[in-house]
C-alpha cells in the first residue's frame, strides 16, 4: 500500500501514514489543535 508523509510544522512532527488516510484522523492522533468546519 502506498504511504504518504504528513508534516505538522508547528509541532515539529512528520508522520508516515497509508495514502488516503483522513487528515482529521491524523491530526487527532498527534494532538494537533486544528479546527474543522465539519467532521465528514
Amino acid at each position: 500500500m502506498p504511504k504518504a508523509n504528513v508534516t505538522f510544522e508547528k509541532l515539529g512532527i512528520t508522520i508516515s501514514v497509508p495514502a488516503g488516510t483522513r487528515l482529521i484522523e491524523i491530526s487527532e492522533k498527534v494532538g494537533a489543535s486544528i479546527t474543522y468546519g465539519c467532521r465528514e
